[in-house]
């Protein structure tokens, strides 16, 4: 008979994620994750599993939370072109600060290719928004916003790096004129 949780797994995953977000995999220890879910390492072990498994679960969480959120958010509005300048503001308008940085690209930069179960969810996570960058370049085309001699495919790729590129930039970079300048740029190479 299995013993019941006696914590939210939800709030325990949103801190172990957020954790994770900020200080890296390599960085974060199984007592660090303790700490942020004030559950000890047992309860962590028989709820997630190993220091792995716990990441692999935050990264589900990330996906699932943080970046579908952010693509229903943003990516769903009438205007593809602000759809995409909101999207791309607000790595920088809503977090300056130490807070900045999205665990996806945190994750590819510190881990890469080095782990096959890892890399998928961040390809995941990736292809997520490049699917909806291309649904959005082909509704800025339709309303004749974007050329339609670009190759949408393309572009949804040029955005998709060029967010991944923000998304490094908003660690280094503090002030949001210089990043405005370059989000604009990022817009106008659409036109």
């Amino acid at each position: 008979m299995t013993r019941e949780k006696d914590f939210d797994v939800v709030v325990a995953r949103r801190e172990m994620t957020q954790l994770f977000r900020r200080s890296g995999y390599r960085a974060t220890s199984m007592k660090d994750l303790e700490a942020v879910t004030g559950l000890l390492s047992g309860s962590l072990y028989n709820a997630f599993g190993g220091k792995q498994d716990v990441f692999l679960s935050s990264l589900d969480f990330y996906l699932a939370n943080v970046v579908k959120r952010r693509i229903d958010e943003h990516l769903h509005g009438d205007d593809p072109m602000e759809c995409i300048r909101a999207l791309f503001t607000t790595t920088y308008h809503a977090a300056l600060g130490k807070e900045r940085g999205c665990l996806l690209t945190n994750t590819a930069i510190e881990i890469g290719m080095h782990d096959k179960p890892t890399h998928t969810k961040v390809i995941a996570g990736i292809r997520m928004f490049e699917r909806e960058f291309l649904e959005l370049v082909k509704r800025g085309q339709a309303a004749g916003k974007i050329p339609s001699t670009k190759d949408p495919q393309k572009l949804a790729r040029q955005l998709c790096v060029s967010y991944q590129g923000m998304l490094v930039l908003v660690k280094v970079v503090a002030t949001k004129k210089v990043l405005d300048e370059y989000t604009d740029s990022i817009l106008d190479s659409l036109t």
